[in-house]
Formats: C-alpha cells, sequence, structure tokens
C-alpha cells in the first residue's frame, strides 16, 4: 500500500521459494526453521488454504489444485493449529467444535453404491426360517468394505418367542413370526409358530445424535471424557484444548495431518502427553504427518525424517538420525549447538550464536542465502546459489558447496578476509590520495 502511494514499484515476498519434498503413507516429516521462514506458510499451501503463484502440490499422485471437488480433498487431509486459545470458537461446546466438520461436510453420510446386507446368527431356530432386511442408509454407522455395509445380526428363540439383536448400533424389529416385535435385545412377545421369521434392521437415530455420539467417542480417543461434551474451551486447560482441536480434525477421518507447531504453546509436561497422544493415533489409525516446529528436540521424538527451512527454502533433509548426528549445512549445525543438553560433561560450554539478523525476504542476498550469518561463507557462496547435493548418510541432502570436494568454493576466498584487503586497498587509496593532496 505505501508503495502505491508513494509511487515505487513494490517488490514481492517469496515466502516459500523452492521448496520440494515428498512424504511417504504413514511417516513423519518434521519441518524446523527460525520463526519467519515460511514453515506454516508451507503446510498451508499444502492444504489448499494458500494459492502458490507457481509449483504444484501433489496428493496421492493427483493435483491438489486441479480437483473438482476440494471439499473430497480436505476430508482426508486437515490441520491441527498452534494456538489452542484461539483456534476454537468459544462460543461453542466441545462437541459442537468436534462435530463442525461433519455439518459442513455432510456427514455421515449413504452412498448410494454401498450394499446393505445382514451376516446372520440364529439360535434355537432354523436360519432358512430367517429374513433380514436391512435398510440402506445403515452405512452411515457401519464402514463397508468393498462395496458392502454388513450388520451382524442375531436371532434367537427362547420357547414360543423370538428376539432380534444387532451388533451395531442400530435397531432390529421382529415383525412377522415373532409377535409385535421389539427394540434391539429387547425380545418379542408373541409366538413364532413355524412360519418364517423377518427381522427389520434399521437407523432410527437422527443426525445430530449420530454426530453427538461421534464427538464423544473422538473425545475419549484424545483423552477427554465423553461427560465434556457440552463444557465450552473456557473450562479447558491447554492441554486438553489441544486435544479437542486433535479431536476436531480427526472427525472427518483423514489420512494427513499437518501438525503446525501443536506443543509449542504448552507446559513442557504437557508437550509430552501430547507428543505421545500423536505417536498413538498415528500407529492406531495409519496417519501421515507434516510437523511444523522449531523446537528441534521435539522434532527428534516424533518425526521420521526432517527438513530444515532458512528464508523460504530447503537447506538439509534426510533421515532425522543422520540430521542430528551429522548436520551436513551450517544452519543445522548452528541450531542444533543452541539446543539446551541436560548433560554435566555440557556445563560450561558456550554456543557460537550466529552473526547478524535473519535477512528480509522482500529482499533475499544473492547467492546462497545463508551467506550473510555463515562462518564458512566464501566469494562463491555470494556469487552462486548452491543446489541441493547428496551429503553424509543415504537419503541426506544439503545446499551447502561444503558437502562437493572439488567446488571451485574450496578456492575462493573467504568473504570475511576479502571485505578485509578491500577495507585495507580503500585505506591505501585514500592515505595516496591525502599524500598528493599534501605535495599539491
Amino acid at each position: 500500500m505505501i508503495d502505491r502511494l508513494l509511487g515505487s514499484d513494490g517488490r514481492s515476498v517469496k515466502a516459500v521459494d523452492g521448496v520440494s519434498f515428498a512424504i511417504e503413507e504413514g511417516e513423519t516429516l518434521g519441518l524446523v526453521g527460525e520463526s519467519g521462514c515460511g514453515k506454516s506458510t508451507t503446510g498451508e499451501t499444502l492444504l489448499a488454504l494458500q494459492d502458490p503463484t507457481g509449483g504444484d502440490v501433489r496428493f496421492d499422485g493427483e493435483s491438489v489444485f486441479d480437483r473438482d471437488d476440494v471439499a473430497a480433498f480436505r476430508r482426508r487431509a486437515q490441520v491441527v493449529f498452534q494456538d489452542p486459545f484461539s483456534s476454537l470458537d468459544p462460543r461453542q461446546t466441545a462437541g459442537a467444535i468436534v462435530t463442525e466438520p461433519l455439518v459442513i461436510h455432510g456427514l455421515p453420510d449413504t452412498d448410494p453404491d454401498v450394499r446393505t446386507e445382514a451376516a446372520v446368527t440364529t439360535e434355537g431356530i432354523d436360519s432358512d426360517r430367517v429374513e433380514v432386511r436391512v435398510d440402506g442408509d445403515v452405512d452411515r454407522v457401519v464402514d463397508p468394505v468393498d462395496g458392502v455395509a454388513t450388520v451382524h445380526v442375531t436371532v434367537r428363540r427362547r420357547g414360543g418367542t423370538v428376539s432380534a439383536s444387532v451388533a451395531e448400533d442400530l435397531t432390529a424389529r421382529v415383525v412377522r413370526g415373532g409377535g409385535d416385535g421389539g427394540r434391539s435385545g429387547d425380545g418379542a412377545a408373541g409366538s413364532a409358530g413355524d412360519g418364517p421369521v423377518v427381522v427389520e434392521v434399521t437407523l432410527d437415530r437422527s443426525l445430530s445424535e449420530i454426530r453427538r455420539d461421534r464427538a464423544k467417542e473422538l473425545l475419549e480417543r484424545v483423552g477427554l471424557s465423553a461427560d465434556q461434551v457440552d463444557r465450552y474451551p473456557h473450562e479447558f486447560s491447554g492441554g486438553q484444548r489441544q486435544r479437542i482441536g486433535i479431536a476436531r480434525a480427526l472427525a472427518l477421518e483423514p489420512d494427513f495431518l499437518v501438525l503446525d507447531e501443536p506443543v509449542s504453546a504448552l507446559d513442557v509436561s504437557v508437550q509430552a502427553q501430547i507428543l505421545n497422544l500423536l505417536d498413538d493415533l498415528q500407529a492406531e489409525l495409519g496417519l501421515t504427518y507434516l510437523f511444523i516446529a522449531h523446537d528441534l528436540s521435539v522434532v527428534r521424538h516424533i518425526s521420521d525424517r526432517v527438513a530444515v527451512m532458512y528464508l523460504g527454502e530447503i537447506v538439509e533433509r534426510g533421515p532425522v538420525d543422520a540430521i542430528f548426528e551429522d548436520p551436513q549445512h551450517p544452519y543445522t549445525q548452528a541450531l542444533l549447538d543452541s539446543v539446551p543438553r541436560a548433560d554435566t560433561s555440557e556445563q560450561g560450554r558456550r554456543v557460537d550464536a550466529l552473526a547478524g539478523d535473519v535477512p528480509s525476504p522482500r529482499d533475499p542476498p544473492a547467492g546462497c542465502r545463508f551467506h550473510t550469518r555463515c562462518p564458512h561463507a566464501r566469494e562463491a557462496c555470494r556469487a552462486e546459489a548452491p543446489d541441493d547435493y547428496e551429503a553424509g548418510a543415504p537419503g541426506q541432502r544439503a545446499a551447502c558447496f561444503r558437502v562437493l570436494d572439488d567446488h571451485p568454493y574450496w578456492q575462493s576466498e573467504p568473504i570475511d578476509a576479502a571485505a578485509e584487503r578491500a577495507e585495507r586497498d580503500r585505506s591505501v587509496g585514500d592515505d595516496a590520495g591525502d599524500a598528493a593532496a599534501n605535495d599539491d
């Protein structure tokens, strides 16, 4: 706006520039870096919450931005936000917050292409006499397998009475051959006779009731109580609020979660509980995570691979153990050196902080973007941007010339030495000029 008012040419800010990585199914990729390096923008772009000016995001081989039905993609990809205090609506109960994604997407829904059938077990009655009719909308609560939603019905005859029960959360009634019938498990009065027995399985609950039960189930899954479904966010602690946020993200049964610094606003003891919960959910549900954080100890605990970002670019990536035990990029080394260590042998250890400040993304440095703060920078770093080179362990890559033994970097002059030499040359030139002026 200021540029337009002053009539000057505005410069675009590339929050994310040339970032490329893949996340395999079932793994956790940790994305780390200083505040403002583009981590959250990357996560938002993966979820199509930000429109990139270039590039593409592919999910299961299909472009996220070319999809006709973005809502279908978002059912499979959800986010857990950083701040549990601002990411929950204070006017909604925990149950309403968790069920809101179901309401937006009209779930649970019935699929006309899904068939319904019954797996019948009989006790005291010939199975050939039993006919079970299943309503077509029971797939709202019964997960179909290979296009078939199967309900498990037990038909019993005790004396002259026939009753029916169903394992799923449905209603089974004996409508013929057992008297007036009854609700699931309640039995049926009347004489069964020797004729056919007809049982109907129906879904007699409203969508709101189904969603409320789903909210209770999700709250219990994340470590809360079903009795807390009607409480408001201000009645929960920070860790409990984050559990509600996780439950909301799980409501649509997604495959992929972007975890945007989900524990940075929590106490250390609560952080461990949330991390363990995320581990358990991943193992139980087969989830895939992009875990965004700036706390490296947290990243090492939960990640399979790590990508390190600096000023909108990924400077190093690889297996978590390789990154932490043998970092190849100077920025990664500086990040790891700054991590506090609870070891008596580390007493008195000095941390050499990086020089200078992070450059503005509006006017990034030429060449390697880290060269203005790198202790190993040389003239080659200022003249040329490094590519992504293989380095260290298998699968580890770093954008730094120092990982190459034959790069001209090693023959170029250190930037500090070049600056000192230039300053000396200027001083000599100034002195010579002053002497010439005195002679005149």
